[in-house]
């Protein structure tokens, strides 16, 4: 890969990457040895354009594949699963607000992946390979120090997911899910961090978590919650070689389900969790 400075003001990027792969897989019960080797190539090109020395725009176009691991590394998959393979085009910009000491990103982006492997929702111990997934969204981020001491760190996304094509095997019958989205994909995410150092050793910090809610099924018949979680710290920096933190995740201790299937059972987030940290370099 390289980056290509092709005057003050544009730069161009690109990569390539070749892989040479082989799945062995060897099921000792059976006596049955499975052989399958992959050779991907992938790679990415795009260009950086900086107007000024606080704003650039980009664009990019990206191939790549999933590496090699969970179902497809199973003797239940043997060697008829393919890679996944994707593609990606993303555009953006990036940009400084001197006044209040920030920053700013704004990007657009459009990712479709196939052969995507996936559990069926009404029984975990089936795996299914998919025709297409995609997904179309914007994520924002800000950053500043308004006053000396005192930052802020923001970010959100929002997202369309879709299966584009994918027909599922329900009661022996392939049913189209085409145009549903994913399951456990929340399509709205934000959250929000700040700190401020009201002593010169001292630094208090305080954010908030927001996942919205996500499909229980490729049915999209069931529903994960939306949730906000609370998180805070201390920190207290004794000389610049040593450090202690206290945090305290999940701050109200508020129940939120992670995961689900369908219907029947969620996997819960951590309750309340508090931490004691000492950082020391030497």
């Amino acid at each position: 890969e390289n980056a290509l400075d092709l005057n003050r003001e544009w730069r161009l990027v690109a990569g390539l990457r070749s892989d040479r792969m082989e799945l062995h897989s060897t099921d000792l019960r059976r006596g049955v040895n499975l052989v399958k080797k992959y050779s991907p190539i992938t790679g990415r090109l795009g260009a950086v354009w900086s107007p000024s020395e606080a704003l650039s725009l980009y664009g990019q176009f990206g191939t790549g594949t999933d590496p090699l691991s969970g179902a497809l590394s199973l003797p239940g998959g043997g060697n008829t699963f393919d890679l996944t393979k994707g593609r990606q085009v993303e555009v953006g910009a990036k940009g400084a607000v001197p006044a209040v000491r920030g920053e700013w990103t704004v990007a657009l982006y459009k990712i479709a992946k196939r052969n995507l492997l996936s559990r069926d929702a009404g029984n975990p111990n089936v795996t299914q390979q998919i025709g297409q997934q995609s997904s179309t969204g914007i994520e924002l981020a800000f950053a500043a120090e308004p006053v000396r001491g005192w930052t802020i760190d923001a970010n959100a996304a929002f997202l369309r997911a879709r299966y584009d094509d994918f027909r599922e095997l329900v009661s022996g019958a392939l049913v189209s899910r085409d145009g549903m989205t994913p399951t456990g994909v929340p399509e709205r995410t934000a959250s929000i961090w700040t700190t401020w150092r009201f002593l010169p050793q001292w630094q208090l910090g305080f954010g908030a978590r927001y996942v919205g809610e996500s499909q229980g099924n490729t049915a999209n018949t069931t529903k994960l919650p939306s949730y906000v979680v609370l998180d805070a710290s201390l920190a207290y920096e004794h000389s610049p070689n040593l450090r202690f933190s206290l945090s305290v995740k999940n701050l109200a201790n508020r129940d939120y389900a992670l995961t689900g299937t369908a219907n029947t059972s969620w996997l819960l987030g951590t309750p309340r969790t508090v931490q004691l940290t000492a950082r020391a370099s030497f």
